[in-house]
This record gives structure tokens, C-alpha cells and sequence, in this order.
């Protein structure tokens, strides 16, 4: 017997709240206790959802960028929005709170989650972009060296993730595999 559908209205109460605590306070002070009260949904709801707090994150994340990218046929134009939209949830506390789970979680299973549900998802997604000038055998280059610097700078320096930035290094990666490209 499967029992009652979870219903949707929770878990969107559960991440508004998450949301706004993450506002407030860094990811780790964050506790299912404090969850549940606010909430007032009990503990045993939250954990039928989600073993802990790192998997609720990262399935809020999941949600919040499902559905979202939206290709127009426009070779640089979707890559840059693309990139804008990335680098935007990265530089949010969720995506904060994100990277620290990665970075520090060692539990495979989680890690393969996000792989699978986001970070190939979005890969493909570029992919689809750049087969548009881009030969197949070199697009999975040419999405390392777009992916490469804005990951190191959500890591290291993020003030440097300005819009400008990311047009001029999109332009500058271009511009390596299509010499007489201009944006």
C-alpha cells in the first residue's frame, strides 16, 4: 500500500522557509527543528520527504532551476543568458549553501543527484546551443572553458562575475574556436 500523495503545498512551504532562514543565516546554523517550528510541519513530514537537510537543499535548488532556460535560437544570446541565469543562482545563498554541500559532502549518492538532475542537465542544454557553430567533437571543450572560469570564480572570487565579465569571456572563448566571429 503506497499511502496518501505527498502534497506539493508542503514542500513549497518547507522552501520558502528554507529560503528566508538562508537569507538570514549561514547553511549550517540552519536545523530541521528550527524548520518544523516555523513551519508547523512536524519533524517525521520533513523527514519522509528528505533524509537531511543537505538533500532538501539540493532538491530545492533542483526545482528552482527546472524548467528555466529557454533556447532561442540565438547563438551567443543563449549562451550569455544562460550563463547570466548559472551565475546568478551560484552567487544566491541557495547557491552558496549549494557549493558548500559539494564541496564538503562526501556522500556519493547526493553528489551523483545533483550530477544527474543538474549539472549534465545544463550541459546538454549547452550543447544543444553550441552544436550550432560549434563541431561536436570540440563541444565539450568549448562548455569546459565557458564552465571553467565562472566556477572558479563562484569559488574564489565571485565579485568578479559581473555581466560584463561573462560577455567578454563568452566573446573571448568564441573567438578561439570561430576566429572571425564578432559580438
Amino acid at each position: 500500500m503506497a499511502g496518501r500523495p505527498k502534497d506539493p503545498k508542503i514542500n513549497l512551504r518547507i522552501y520558502e522557509e528554507l529560503g528566508q532562514l538562508l537569507e538570514q543565516q549561514p547553511y549550517s546554523a540552519i536545523t530541521i527543528d528550527e524548520l518544523a517550528e516555523n513551519t508547523q510541519i512536524s519533524k517525521a513530514t520533513i523527514y519522509r520527504r528528505w533524509k537531511d537537510k543537505d538533500t532538501m537543499i539540493i532538491d530545492m535548488f533542483l526545482n528552482e532551476v527546472h524548467g528555466t532556460s529557454e533556447i532561442k535560437g540565438e547563438f551567443f544570446n543563449d549562451l550569455y543568458a544562460m550563463l547570466l541565469k548559472m551565475t546568478r543562482i551560484y552567487t544566491r545563498p541557495l547557491g552558496k549553501a549549494v557549493i558548500q554541500i559539494l564541496l564538503t559532502n562526501e556522500e556519493n549518492s547526493l553528489r551523483n543527484h545533483f550530477m544527474e538532475d543538474y549539472f549534465n542537465a545544463y550541459r546538454q542544454v549547452l550543447r544543444e546551443i553550441a552544436s550550432q557553430r560549434i563541431p561536436e567533437d570540440q563541444q565539450d571543450i568549448f562548455i569546459d572553458l565557458i564552465f571553467s572560469p565562472i566556477y572558479f570564480n563562484i569559488l574564489i572570487k565571485p565579485e568578479t562575475l559581473t555581466d560584463q565579465y561573462i560577455h567578454d569571456m563568452l566573446k573571448t572563448v568564441i573567438r578561439s574556436f570561430i576566429p572571425d566571429e564578432s559580438y
